[in-house]
């Protein structure tokens, strides 16, 4: 790929998403050598493409947000992800350039900034990839069936399970810096914490008193001509407990 070319890519990601990405020097020349490394790979199919893993870029939010469950985007059916070995690529050249990340990927400006979240899934046994049309929920102005603006192969993946939790895959932290941190454990237990705390929000246990039962049981003693008298009450409380379960309902929305 030329410089050219790069720019004119650069210039319609811009016009499609109303942006105004106007990378350096040094960013340019990441670029390109992402770019070309990526077109090294060949003029692969999808399933090639995705036959040794798939991945994406999340912001941290959005990851926290709709990412811990399984399976992922439910109400929604697909996700978007894109060849592991790509996905390396970009992070190897552009890590540290959030900005680049987002022209590369295809999404706006400042999506990625700060914190970013990796996920990549090592085995694709038994998942499907198919071919994106650009109607689909999470699409944008930017979608063009050729690919992405980074010159990678887009593919939709149904309801893929989070690879942190059934050892699939890895999950990353990055810092501003492109530094990354395997933080799968920590989604795992983090996971854990939030089912519990949504399955305790989702019960609500009522106890209500029924009634009160009073008995008195009178006893009388006699001995011979004196007649003695003992009365003695005795007080049951008789508790219910009824147990009320409210389910709410969860939102799952998703920001396109």
């Amino acid at each position: 790929m030329t410089l050219e070319e790069l720019l004119l890519r650069i210039f319609n990601y811009n016009a499609k998403l109303g942006e105004s990405f106007a990378p350096g020097q040094s960013t340019l020349e990441s670029l390109l050598k992402c770019l070309n490394r990526i077109e090294g790979l060949g003029n692969r199919t999808l399933e090639e493409a995705f036959a040794n893993g798939a991945g994406r870029f999340f912001n941290e939010a959005d990851f926290v947000k709709y990412y811990y469950g399984a399976p992922v985007y439910e109400n929604h059916g697909t996700l978007y992800m894109i060849p592991k070995d790509e996905l390396e690529i970009m992070y190897q050249e552009c890590g540290n350039d959030p900005n680049a990340l987002e022209f590369l990927t295809g999404i706006k400006q400042g999506r990625l900034e700060g914190e970013y979240v990796i996920v990549e899934v090592d085995n694709m046994d038994g998942i499907e990839v198919y071919k994106p049309t650009g109607e689909e929920y999470a699409a944008n102005a930017a979608y063009d069936p050729n690919g992405l603006p980074g010159g990678t192969k887009e593919g939709l993946i149904d309801n893929l399970s989070n690879p942190a939790l059934d050892d699939s895959g890895h999950v990353y932290l990055c810092d501003e810096e492109g530094e990354r941190v395997d933080i799968s454990d920590w989604v795992e237990e983090a996971a854990d914490a939030a089912k519990e705390e949504e399955e305790e929000e989702e019960t609500e246990t009522v106890t209500e008193v029924n009634g009160t039962v009073e008995t008195e049981e009178e006893v009388t003693v006699e001995e011979n001509e004196d007649s003695v008298t003992v009365t003695s009450t005795t007080t049951t409380t008789e508790t219910t407990e009824i147990t009320t379960t409210e389910t709410k309902e969860d939102d799952n929305g998703l920001d396109a």
